[in-house]
């Protein structure tokens, strides 16, 4: 009788090996059956060859233990468990003598080990809880079987992300000679695992781009920050994790959920993540904007990035060329480092919302935003620029040297002076052409011309200079 067993486990995994591989989406030839199956290292491909197998097995042993039953008149006593693993002992076998095992030994093991483990746990907890207590046992309201389900979908996104190195691993380093000689000097950095695919980014805007602020359709390259933010946070938080997170949270053992990645008391969804993330990246924008506006690459030209109080512009080639080199270092107001390897993930990004518009795009962004709010006032709503680190300068400005000078020296200078002064002095007729502030040095203010007498600028501590 144990030889007979030892028999029907054998065929068991036998067939099962058959069938998993005829009618899998993935299986050891390479066979697809549906597009959304497009790489062995999509969580759809993973989840069949855990589950598959296990589930294959399950139903046999369930039909065979019924069969000795009807014959015999008791129970047979066959273990889904044993098949399971000899299915995997099978498909090691084949796998190895195809040489298909060698660089995929990590990911193999762990998909292995939850099928084998899923087959136990039937034998030990389900199918006997399932006869005492019905369906309630897969009741969704179960906080360990929302554990259990949130660890399978995190392995599987772990497993994911191994395919996902390995395949950036043999795009850069090339694939390896034929055999089982293995390639140890690969060259791969974290972003490697970054998924820009067309189908990824798609889902992405399919499920957060319509509820993005006005601003984010009016500036192309914010939109396209936020979104290979987003693919970097999903690659290092996949699915599955975030569902583990969103557990741990409850515990207090979490502090940032959401696909986001956004810190809160409560667990958030990747919904609430997004649009907590989009109010932050806007800031982070604004930063950069006000670096690059005072930067050696804007002031050199007057009209590469200008601001009002209401919104900004810019040149679209040389914001795009800054922020393809140095996304990496913008990243880092987000992840708090910036030594990450990412600009290509923007370019990526960059490259599909272009697409979304025909490959075309303006020579000039224009979009709401008041990212100089104290510049603004001095200038009301016309545009304004920066013409060097410390010198703001009113964009459509006369040429010639005409109007007024005013000025500040001395070791106590603040840019609240300068709004003390325009306060009081600014009137219908005149207009601010030029500020300088160099605080703790100097103040300098262009005006049209005069509305106030002296003797009332000498009480601010101002003068006029004559230039």
């Amino acid at each position: 009788m144990d030889t007979l067993i030892v028999v029907i486990y054998c065929l068991v995994a036998a067939a099962g090996v058959c069938i998993v591989r005829r009618f899998g989406p993935f299986s050891l030839s390479s066979y697809c059956v549906e597009d959304e199956y497009d790489s062995e290292g999509s969580k759809e491909n993973i989840s069949y060859r855990i589950l598959a197998p296990s589930l294959f097995c399950i139903v046999v042993v369930l039909l065979a233990n019924g069969l000795i039953g009807a014959l015999r008149g008791e129970l047979g006593t066959l273990a889904s468990f044993v098949p399971t693993l000899m299915y995997w002992v099978i498909l090691s076998t084949i796998k190895a003598s195809h040489h298909k095992l060698w660089d995929r030994v990590g990911p193999y093991l762990i998909e292995a080990f939850l099928s084998c483990l899923i087959s136990f746990a039937a034998d030990c907890y389900v199918i006997g809880a399932v006869a005492k207590e019905g369906l309630a046992v897969f009741d969704q309201s179960s906080i360990a079987f929302q554990l259990e389900v949130a660890l399978f979908w995190a392995l599987v996104g772990v497993i994911s992300t191994l395919f996902l190195r390995r395949r950036y691993r043999v795009r850069v380093g090339g694939a390896a000679p034929a055999g089982r000689t293995r390639v140890r000097s690969y060259r791969y950095y974290t972003v490697g695992t970054v998924d820009t695919s067309e189908k990824r980014l798609a889902s992405y805007e399919q499920r957060f781009g319509k509820n993005l602020p006005v601003r984010y359709k009016q500036d192309i390259l914010l939109r396209a920050l936020f979104f290979s933010i987003m693919a970097i946070e999903d690659s290092n938080r996949p699915e599955g994790v975030r569902m583990l997170e969103r557990v741990l949270c409850r515990f207090g053992l979490a502090s940032t959920t959401g696909i986001m990645q956004q810190k809160s008391a409560r667990p958030l969804s990747d919904g609430e993540s997004a649009s907590l993330a989009a109010e932050y990246i806007c800031g982070m924008w604004d930063g950069y904007l006000k670096a690059f506006a005072k930067s050696d690459t804007a002031t050199g030209d007057k009209g590469r990035i200008c601001f009002t109080g209401q919104y900004y512009s810019y040149d679209f080639k040389t914001i795009r060329n800054s922020i393809e080199e140095n996304f990496s270092l913008l990243y880092g107001d987000y992840c708090a480092t910036r030594l990450l390897h990412a600009n290509f993930v923007f370019r990526e990004v960059l490259a599909y919302e272009l697409r979304n518009n025909y490959g075309l795009s303006a020579s000039r962004v224009v979009a709401a935003g008041s990212i100089f709010p104290r510049e603004a006032l001095w200038f009301g709503r016309r545009e304004f620029y920066w013409s060097d680190s410390c010198t703001v300068m009113l964009l459509d400005r006369p040429d010639m040297l005409q109007g007024v000078f005013l000025v500040r020296r001395d070791g106590e200078a603040t840019v609240e002076q300068v709004d003390e002064l325009l306060g009081r002095i600014l009137g219908p007729r005149s207009k601010v052409w030029s500020v300088q502030v160099i605080e703790g040095a100097s103040l300098q203010v262009w005006l049209s011309e005069l509305d106030c007498d002296e003797a009332e600028l000498g009480k601010l501590g101002w003068e006029v200079a004559s230039e």
